[in-house]
């Protein structure tokens, strides 16, 4: 039984069990003041124990780490949380968002939900919110280090139910997809003075509509986006890639072409999709629609390049 300690070792221990494989955090009662959440549940009374897994959040007090498996069983310092913003803006943890998009940001929503599987990943969708002190969010893409975008009490306000904001249980999503937009918008006005009679039309819903799925990980990770097209990918390439894919455990989002023969929960032509899981001794992919991101598909390698244009990933691992 391998032991590992805690950050705050009044807290809590770590056990690896033998017969299974499963990390449990057990709150050792020590300093009943000091609360344990996981993925924004609980808190964990004293001795009671849980399960945690990779890319889980733990709150210990007012720090929030990261758990994650990556050549050793580790907690990753996020940041401090007095106020409990990671759990007003991930209720159910990072790696649990779920959401249904209202307008044509599918590339942006895709980017999102491949991040959100990746422990890394995850942690950069936590740390590019901070909570001003009015009410609102400032929203800071790795991608732009330099410029923040405000989300105002207003702004969340207006979202509700509105048909141009993505639905989902998770504020930092519709947080994410409205700073996006007041980036696009930034750009916009940018480049240059334009009749005001069609700026008026230059709406969220205009603004957000089709993207490319390498400037969204690009933006959201800062880090050098990968391209694939599946034109040039033959049987044995493809296999090749998904392999290197799923070894480093990279974010991936791909895109469908114009003529499709739909599968499942792949129902639509020039549209973006994250690719949840690669199972490379089946030769099948697993698909998310970010239309409804709570349902997957799986389909075969073959179907694949049927159907997807070209593939986008990073390789967080390079961080």
């Amino acid at each position: 039984m391998h032991s590992y300690a805690a950050p705050d070792s009044r807290v809590g221990e770590f056990f690896r069990l033998k017969n299974d494989d499963k990390i449990i955090i057990r709150n050792s009662g020590n300093n009943s003041k000091i609360q344990v959440r996981i993925n924004g549940q609980g808190p964990l009374k004293p001795k009671e124990s849980s399960e945690i897994k990779p890319g889980d959040t733990l709150k210990l007090g007012n720090q929030v780490y990261l758990f994650d498996k990556d050549n050793n069983y580790k907690l990753r310092f996020i940041r401090k949380d007095e106020k409990d913003t990671i759990n007003k803006l991930f209720p159910l943890g990072v790696k649990n968002i779920d959401f249904c998009q209202s307008i044509g940001d599918c590339y942006l929503l895709s980017t999102l939900k491949s991040l959100s599987k990746n422990p890394r990943g995850a942690e950069l969708l936590m740390k590019m919110i901070e909570p001003m002190s009015d009410g609102g969010y400032k929203v800071t893409f790795p991608g732009l280090p330099k410029e923040s975008f405000e989300v105002t009490r207003q702004d969340i306000q207006n979202m509700g139910n509105a048909e141009d904001s993505v639905k989902s249980n998770h504020l930092g999503v519709k947080i994410i997809e409205h700073a996006y937009f007041k980036l696009r918008k930034n750009v916009d006005e940018s480049l240059g003075p334009e009749d005001p009679r069609i700026s008026k039309y230059k709406t969220k819903l205009v603004l957000l509509n089709f993207g490319d799925i390498g400037e969204a990980l690009y933006l959201l990770t800062g880090m050098k986006t990968l391209f694939f097209p599946t034109e040039k990918l033959d049987d044995k390439m493809i296999k090749e890639l998904f392999k290197t894919l799923k070894a480093n455990n990279m974010p991936t989002v791909a895109m469908t072409g114009k003529n499709i023969s739909p599968q499942g929960n792949m129902t639509k032509s020039m549209h973006a999709y994250c690719i949840s899981e690669i199972n490379p001794e089946k030769e099948e992919v697993t698909i998310i629609n970010p239309d409804d991101s709570s349902k997957e598909s799986k389909i075969s390698y073959k179907t694949f390049l049927e159907n997807f244009t070209y593939i986008s990933c990073v390789n967080l691992k390079s961080q």
